[in-house]
């Protein structure tokens, strides 16, 4: 430890609160179920509208009524308590409808990505969890017909974006052009439609709803593992209802009559925190079916929604957006954004759009990850505490974090050393947001991962950071590098390199992020195969280059699609190394950028040998 004063502990004391006024947090007001918290919510007006889908809006008093079908519905399917239903769905009426109804009776509801799925992945989840029901969006038909083939699943209820839009309306989103057209080939009589479910099971027998349970699971999200593509994080209720109340003690100007986008489809934390806030809130909630971040600019002119939460890749789609050319966007009160990193100059460029037409205010970056259901801390812009670029910020209410010494694991100060560096190491968090745990194959996880500090339950990020001396959070590095690819999808690069690194043929390897024209970014594997292969005869050592991208491939394919790499260099020389000996991965991704530039910012060749 360095023999400069230390200025205190993040876990103890909370430089932050000399900015914002202190609030009293009660932290026995979130002890109520998701539902509850809905019913019992002061901004709670059954005669305003509840949400808007292209073209319907809903009231308060029908989204009641249907969750309350739903939830009927469910109980006399045989969903009972602890039950575990599988939730592969996007924006649509009914997934709100079944998010409350089946929190209502106690089910257990696990939170998927409804793209790039393989079966086998699928197939294993199912028989991990004991899942019974299913509940999917049409476009899975084939697929999960497949995968629930040898599982305990009895039913499996389809809803379907086409059939809730009115008619005439364009589909605004589109799967994997891998994935089959929706039909009912495919369907036997575990299958059934959102209306004949209701309709066949809504019929009221019995009082369905389970009393509040601390510490009871209520939803499992998932986040992209540091061994392997899935780690499945369990959340209850009391950590759900834990942000709701987090903003009412935090500066937003959030009005009961104002309007939310929900963009981000519920498949992570951060999506059905925006659900959630914003039923609490009572805002009228526009339900967008998309994954593409060309089409933000269009919903946003459309439906002059007043808050946003979404990623950087599709705010970045303001800059230079011709179609914002004399348009007002003064109706945009907030937009909080989180789950990739965003360039300075773009959350620069971004606010001056804002600005320029005539929007008063700054987009939000925040910090948050799939197990601290969302967001945890944000880099709010107030008078008093005017946004400061590449911070992410300072914690909501209740939340509190500390970084930690990898080696000694002892709490690190936070402000700088007297050579002007800063306190860098893991970054730990704690609060009433933090999941309660991992389960099922990476239970055993827990151990290593939370740490007791001061009285208080902290969970290692595995990223880097660093505090500064008003205990500002600044993200340096993840200690597992990620490449993000279209809709948030989450590739984690290790995994790829620990498959690469088990091939004997393979010497070293380093898996970065190549530029795409359509997905974004997407895995680029760099390989130095093992001196005797190289030294071959050109033609011997691409066959064997060839069955290694095979094998590879193979293997990503059983896991998420997005998980197969996009491109493969192999290299004749080993890779260049900083000067600290680590293989330079950020050289590797200048020259995946440079030769995209050089090519038109077309897709890059599949395999090149160097």
């Amino acid at each position: 430890m360095s023999s400069t004063t230390k200025t205190g502990f993040a876990s103890i004391d909370k430089p932050w609160e000399q900015l914002l006024p202190v609030e009293n947090y009660d932290q026995e007001y979130c002890k109520r179920t998701v539902y509850d918290m809905l019913l019992q919510s002061p901004h709670l007006h059954k005669e305003s509208t509840a949400l808007s889908f292209y073209g319907t809006t809903i009231s308060t008093a029908t989204m009641l009524e249907k969750i309350d079908e739903a939830a009927q519905a469910y109980y006399n399917l045989g969903v009972r308590k602890n039950d575990i239903v599988f939730m592969m769905c996007l924006n649509t009426p009914e997934m709100i409808y079944s998010l409350y109804g089946l929190n209502k009776i106690g089910a257990i509801t696990e939170w998927f990505r409804p793209t790039g799925m393989s079966t086998e992945m699928l197939h294993d989840l199912m028989v991990e969890s004991g899942t019974k029901t299913l509940v999917i969006v049409d476009l899975l038909d084939d697929l999960i017909a497949e995968s629930m083939k040898d599982t305990a699943v009895e039913h499996v209820i389809v809803q379907s974006v086409k059939t809730s839009l009115p008619t005439g309306k364009k589909m605004a989103y589109s799967l994997s052009k891998k994935t089959p057209k929706p039909h009912k080939e495919v369907w036997d009589d575990r299958f059934l439609s959102w209306k004949t479910f209701i309709k066949k099971y809504k019929a009221p027998v019995a009082d369905v709803a389970v009393p509040y349970e601390h510490n009871k699971t209520s939803m499992i999200v998932h986040t992209g593992g540091t061994t392997g593509p899935v780690k499945r994080v369990e959340m209850t209720d009391y950590n759900a209802n834990s942000v709701v109340y987090q903003t009412t003690k935090s500066p937003l100007d959030v009005q009961e009559t104002d309007s939310f986008c929900q963009l981000v489809p519920p498949m992570v934390a951060y999506s059905l925190e925006g659900i959630h806030l914003a039923r609490f809130y009572g805002l009228n909630t526009h339900l967008i079916a998309t994954y593409d971040r060309d089409a933000f600019v269009d919903i946003m002119l459309d439906t002059q929604a007043n808050h946003y939460f979404t990623v950087p890749a599709f705010i970045k789609t303001l800059i230079d957006n011709p179609k914002l050319e004399g348009k007002d966007l003064s109706f945009v009160k907030s937009i909080y954004h989180g789950g990739e990193a965003i360039a300075l100059e773009d959350d620069n460029a971004v606010d001056q759009v804002l600005a320029d037409h005539g929007a008063k205010v700054k987009t939000t970056n925040g910090y948050g990850q799939n197990e601290e259901f969302g967001c945890f801390a944000f880099n709010l812009d107030l008078p008093e505490y005017p946004k400061e670029y590449g911070t992410c910020g300072i914690p909501l209410p209740g939340n509190v974090y500390t970084i930690i010494d990898p080696d000694t694991k002892e709490e690190l100060p936070y402000g700088t050393k007297e050579d002007g560096s800063h306190y860098v190491g893991d970054l730990y968090v704690s609060g009433p947001t933090v999941m309660k745990g991992y389960t099922g194959r990476d239970a055993d996880r827990n151990a290593e991962t939370f740490l007791e500090l001061n009285g208080m339950r902290f969970a290692n990020t595995d990223d880097q950071a660093y505090i500064d001396e008003l205990g500002k959070l600044w993200f340096v590095a993840r200690n597992k590098r990620i490449v993000r690819s279209q809709g948030g999808a989450k590739i984690f690069t290790n995994v790829l390199e620990n498959i690469l690194n088990d091939m004997e043929e393979v010497d070293e390897c380093c898996v970065v992020a190549a530029p795409h024209p359509v997905k974004e970014k997407v895995a680029s594997c760099h390989i130095v195969l093992k001196e005797a292969i190289r030294a071959l005869p050109e033609e011997e050592m691409k066959k064997v280059a060839e069955s290694v991208i095979e094998r590879l491939d193979q293997r990503t394919a059983r896991m998420y699609t997005y998980y197969i790499p996009g491109s493969y260099e192999f290299l004749s020389e080993p890779l260049a190394r900083t000067i600290f000996g680590k293989i330079d991965f950020l050289k590797l991704e200048q020259k995946n950028q440079k030769l995209y530039e050089e090519n038109g910012r077309k897709e890059l060749p599949r395999v090149r040998y160097s």
